[in-house]
């Protein structure tokens, strides 16, 4: 296309996490489980089994995992 600088479609290392578009583990989701449990940070929970946040939000959906902190007081 005109205007926009040549782009390879395929994904590079550097372009995303390193399991990007690849399907869960059941490790991995236990893991995902644990650290929700443990009240993990969604950001960090996506360091540590390296995937994006969206993909930490969509997979706790799918298997109905809350992440939302259980020990804070509503209200402040």
């Amino acid at each position: 296309m005109p205007g926009r600088s040549p782009r390879s479609t395929s994904r590079e290392a550097s372009d995303g996490p390193a399991n990007s578009r690849k399907p869960w583990t059941d490790r991995e989701v236990d893991y995902l489980k644990q650290l929700a449990k443990e009240n993990t940070p969604t950001r960090v929970m996506g360091i540590k089994l390296m995937r994006s946040p969206h993909s930490i939000y969509s997979k706790a959906a799918a298997i109905g995992l809350s992440l939302k902190p259980a020990n804070q007081r509503p209200y402040g």
